[in-house]
């Protein structure tokens, strides 16, 4: 521990000559606790500009301008194909990933079905195993729309 040396006693002269003068630190500790308390009045009276209540959004941002209704938009979401499908109702998203072996499957539009081409695997529009050895359907993944994007969680 290291001592400080000791000065001279204070005299009347080294004192403030008002006895509440305002010290800097003072000063800022008196706005900054008014900058707190009207943060405060706001978020009560303003709840509208205040983020709470309202969840930070999690997963992958897809912009809606580039999932028009009714097409399937494959995507690469963390090494996995993706497709999305946006529908007047929402949008439905699952990874084109054999339930298998784990072979990436593909949309036969001509027989309406997934296709894996590893050992003929077959899958109905939702995914539903129909053929072939899986008997697992496809991992759907959940979706939210909000403010013009689809937010895919992987």
């Amino acid at each position: 521990m290291r001592l400080l040396p000791v000065g001279p006693p204070l005299s009347e002269r080294d004192l403030p000559e008002e006895p509440h003068a305002v010290t800097p630190r003072r000063r800022f500790l008196r706005r900054l606790a008014l900058l707190v308390g009207a943060s405060a009045i706001t978020d009560l009276a303003l709840p509208g500009c205040a983020r709470r209540g309202r969840k930070p959004r999690s997963g992958v941002p897809i912009a809606l301008v580039e999932l028009p209704l009714g097409k399937r938009v494959v995507v690469a979401m963390k090494d996995l194909p993706v497709e999305i499908v946006r529908t007047a109702a929402g949008a439905t998203a699952r990874t084109l990933v054999c339930t298998h072996r784990g072979c990436p499957v593909i949309w036969k539009e001509e027989l309406s079905a997934y296709h894996c081409p590893c050992h003929d695997g077959r899958f109905d529009a939702d995914g539903r195993p129909t053929a072939g050895p899986p008997n697992r359907p496809l991992r759907t993944l959940a979706v939210t729309l909000d403010g013009g994007f689809a937010w895919v969680e992987i």
